[in-house]
């Protein structure tokens, strides 16, 4: 197993004042990376399933990404995740396939995924890492990376643990809003129509009785 002390990898990089400015910390990393040759290792073979898998720019930007994937990240955990990054070609050649082919239901592509576990020590503890690969025609891609602690991997299904939400469930919860909206929208004018319907009947039985 992998073991990172998070004090010898953050000094590789100037991340000091940008821990929340997430595309100032694309920048230092990707760089450092380069600098590194990292991008330069071709294509990774995942031992476990034979599948090829290439690290490029875009997926260290998209998992140093705004939201739950970086940018809102308590600072303990974006360290984590940034120590793991130099590690990313040795966790994905022996990860364990969780699930595979699944759909994407975020935007118009047609790209699938596939859940990828691995394990390392981190300052001497023991870490669940969740890869994310992205599957094009023709190539997969890494795509983004979660680094969680084993007690809160075991709580987790397979399924519910490696699905990132923002790519899986962004349309859901867009069309339940969707209906929501439409529903309040329809019972508004119901109501309207109710209430004009009652003042047409009055004026009706006021006239009559004129």
């Amino acid at each position: 197993m992998i073991s990172i002390n998070t004090k010898d990898e953050l000094s590789l990089y100037n991340l000091e004042g940008k821990w929340n400015d997430y595309i100032a910390v694309q920048k230092e990393v990707i760089a450092i990376l380069k600098s590194g040759k990292f991008f330069e290792q071709g294509n990774l073979l995942n031992e476990k399933t034979n599948m090829v898998i290439r690290l490029t720019t875009r997926g260290i930007k998209e998992t140093l990404g705004n939201g739950t994937r970086f940018q809102h990240l308590p600072k303990n955990v974006k360290i984590q995740k940034i120590a793991t990054l130099r590690y990313l070609p040795q966790l994905i050649q022996n990860a364990d396939l969780i699930e595979d082919e699944v759909e994407n239901y975020h935007g118009e592509q047609k790209n699938k995924y596939a859940y990828f576990r691995s394990r390392v020590t981190i300052d001497g503890e023991v870490f669940s890492v969740r890869i994310v690969v992205c599957k094009k025609v023709g190539s997969n891609h890494f795509y983004i990376h979660h680094v969680d602690t084993e007690k809160s991997s075991e709580l987790l299904s397979p399924s519910l643990e490696t699905v990132d939400y923002e790519i899986q469930n962004s349309n859901i919860l867009i069309a339940c809003f969707i209906e929501i909206v439409n529903r309040n929208y329809i019972m508004m004018w119901k109501n309207r129509v109710m209430m004009y319907t009652h003042k047409i009947s009055s004026c009706t039985k006021l006239k009559s009785s004129l």
